[in-house]
């Protein structure tokens, strides 16, 4: 047997490029690599190479779970470049049986700061059935929780809310029809089963397939206080604000996601922790 080792730029035959000029990488992983953080394959931290030696300074990574997902179901379907229209909020900091996340409730209160006129639902009010309601109602949403995998049964993972758990099967079986964007602070919002690793079970892909176009995600648990402060830097790029109203620009996901990992992890390259988990995924 030979093995061959391949430098990145002899795999990824791209240079490096500067925040708003990275072309776009899709990743369809299979097997155990569908666990594996590929956006962050390389080394990072300084004395910085010569070249560029990590994918995340060559391109934006987007995640699919199947390479038909590359095919619009609507000949002409795009994303919606951006909208004024208020989010759906669901905060669960006190979760029943749960440890608090004193972080979801700064995610909370700081997007409500931003909309105002967002609808909000957290801890008693955030039941399955008030929640699912109103993710019909809104162009986007965002939910700050604690997300749970069941390794048995993958199909129930999901998020927990006040009266039980919104499951992967809930939401697959689902249609949001109006939903174009979702932000998932919550833990392994993108991990599979090992048991089914090219099935793509995750609450991410349940979105997409539901109606959702873009979510961004997380391939493990990741801590309260690392979400909180990445959603906020994610959201500061992601929002303009126009004649002082908020808007929001989903189709800048990929690229906001990588503009700031790619600030955490110059700052921490040896905590990728707090900046390789978090993850772009679309229906296209």
């Amino acid at each position: 047997t030979e093995i061959y080792t391949l430098s990145l730029h002899d795999a990824l035959p791209i240079s490096a490029h500067e925040d708003h000029q990275a072309p776009r990488l899709y990743w369809c992983p299979t097997g155990s690599a569908t666990f594996l953080p590929l956006h962050a394959a390389g080394r990072h931290g300084t004395p910085a190479p010569s070249a560029p030696a990590a994918v995340i300074d060559c391109a934006e990574s987007v995640y699919i779970p199947k390479l038909h997902a590359l095919v619009p179901d609507h000949p002409g379907q795009e994303d919606a470049p951006q909208t004024s229209q208020p989010p759906l909020i669901v905060a669960m900091p006190n979760t029943p049986d749960r440890r608090g996340l004193p972080g979801a409730q700064q995610e909370a209160d700081y997007l409500r700061t931003v909309f105002p006129s967002a609808t909000y639902l957290s801890d008693q009010a955030a039941t399955h059935d008030a929640v699912l309601a109103a993710m019909d109602t809104h162009i986007w949403f965002h939910f700050a929780g604690h997300g749970i995998t069941d390794d048995q049964a993958p199909v129930e993972g999901g998020l927990e809310l006040a009266d039980g758990r919104l499951t992967i099967r809930d939401l697959a079986r689902h249609r949001l029809r109006n939903a174009r964007f979702a932000y998932l602070s919550a833990c392994a919002t993108y991990q599979g089963s090992p048991s089914i690793p090219d099935e793509a079970v995750t609450i991410g892909t349940a979105l997409c397939a539901a109606g959702c176009y873009t979510v961004i995600a997380t391939l493990w648990p990741v801590s309260d206080t690392n979400t909180a402060d990445f959603s906020r830097r994610m959201y500061e790029g992601l929002i303009s604000v126009d004649n002082q109203t908020p808007v929001i620009h989903p189709d800048s996901s990929a690229r906001t996601l990588r503009v700031t990992a790619r600030a955490l992890r110059d700052a921490q390259p040896d905590h990728p922790e707090r900046w390789a988990p978090f993850v772009c995924t679309t229906s296209c």
